[in-house]
């Protein structure tokens, strides 16, 4: 059990922490009566609180460098976010280098990257960093330490269920779904381990992603992709190259065949880079693409499939450009107002959501309606009295081709 205590003693001596690197020493540092080090992963961790247990002045949170403080008697040095756990470590297990990486955390080898504990680590501390870029340091912001409120009976370095993982991502207030791969959170932390002089190259690329800013609409944060149950990005063309969020110093692949598109001179690591899909020749109503990349070893990322759509025409209602709709309505009626059904040539579809390649928003009146993803025009609430509204509509297909108009809604008794 962890004591809250409400004050921390001013100490000289400061430890950093490193979750993902460091040196291989492991010799004991207790010359001084007042310590520090600092806690590193795939970059120095900040926001983690830290306590000890035979020195109750002992309870602060690292620094933005990692740092923390603690003095010569401090027994057992306790790690946590919320009220999660990271682990412990005895001080006279602190190596020498003042440098505590997560393999020093679990009792491992700095060079073991391939350690289960290890790998869970730096997936929770990455996903939960702040602006999910761990190059730049990572953040646990205090809503993300204070939303831990779960008490899980296992220190994060002895929970190995993906689902039990999955939990503190969601305890965390974030989704799920979003918790980082093994190989994604190992990438940076063996690019930490090499930067610190460990060289250390166990994991293959990982998987280049679609740098979905690009595919968001501005004013409603929707998404203008889509995901089939192959994993496969669906997208479509909007008249610009397509950026990919890949590992530097890769080169990419398209269908096999070496592009020599180099990411190694980006400054910033896991940087964005463009690529040019040709979708002027496509023919058809759409191609795919199955993109790798390849590391200076010979080591390749898994597939990332893309289709890329073609996508030259707005999409157009099926309506009159006025349409008035009468609406009787009783207590108890929850009935869908208006069908919006749309059509869009590129997609060859004419139906009620149009395959799901168009988003459906309303301009005004958003108080009173709702729209779903099927074109449905419903009322947020029952509607006791007579009323007329009037209603835009939009529709933007994902090449961000848009059409609004405006309907004249009816309640009548």
């Amino acid at each position: 059990m962890i004591k809250k205590i409400s004050h921390l003693a001013s100490l000289p001596l400061i430890f950093i922490l490193n979750a993902c690197g460091g040196s291989s020493s492991t010799s004991v540092s207790t010359s001084s009566s007042d310590l520090e080090a600092y806690l590193l992963g795939s970059s120095a961790i900040e926001g983690v609180e830290y306590t000890c247990s035979d020195d109750l002045t002992i309870n602060s949170k690292t620094t933005s460098t990692g740092m923390f403080r603690y003095t010569n008697h401090c027994g057992l040095l306790t790690f946590k976010i919320g009220k999660l756990n990271l682990a412990s470590i005895y001080i006279s297990n602190i190596p020498i280098d003042n440098k505590l990486y997560i393999t020093d955390l679990v009792a491992s080898q700095r060079t073991d990257t391939n350690n289960i504990k290890v790998s869970n680590i730096c997936r929770i501390l990455q996903t939960l960093d702040e602006d999910k870029n761990s190059h730049n340091g990572i953040k646990i912001s205090t809503t993300t330490f204070n939303n831990i409120t779960n008490v899980y009976i296992k220190d994060l370095k002895d929970i190995t269920n993906e689902d039990d993982l999955s939990s503190i991502i969601v305890d965390a207030n974030i989704p799920k779904e979003n918790l980082l791969t093994s190989n994604y959170a190992l990438v940076h932390l063996e690019e930490s381990l090499k930067e610190d002089g460990i060289y250390v190259d166990t994991q293959r690329p990982f998987i280049p992603s679609l740098d979905k800013d690009d595919f968001i609409l501005e004013d409603t944060k929707k998404e203008l992709f889509k995901i089939d149950n192959d994993q496969r990005t669906i997208i479509s063309y909007s008249g610009s190259h397509i950026k990919l969020f890949a590992e530097a110093n890769t080169y990419y692949y398209k269908n096999g065949i070496n592009q020599n598109l180099t990411v190694s001179d980006y400054e910033i690591k896991h940087s964005y880079f463009m690529d040019d899909f040709n979708t002027s020749s496509i023919q058809g109503s759409y191609l795919d693409y199955n993109i790798t990349t390849k590391d200076n070893t010979g080591k390749i990322s898994d597939i990332f499939k893309l289709r890329v759509l073609k996508d030259n025409y707005t999409p157009s209602f099926d309506i009159n450009d006025t349409y008035s709709y009468d609406y009787n309505i009783s207590s108890n009626n929850t009935n869908i107002i208006v069908d919006i059904n749309v059509s869009d040539a590129d997609i060859n579809t004419t139906n009620s959501d149009a395959d799901g390649f168009v988003i459906y928003d309303i301009m005004t009146n958003t108080d009173i309606f709702d729209i779903n993803s099927s074109g449905y025009l419903i009322f947020k609430n029952t509607q006791t009295s007579v009323n007329e509204y009037n209603v835009s509509i939009r529709i933007t297909d994902f090449a961000r081709h848009d059409l609004t108009k405006t309907f004249n809604i009816k309640v009548v008794e």
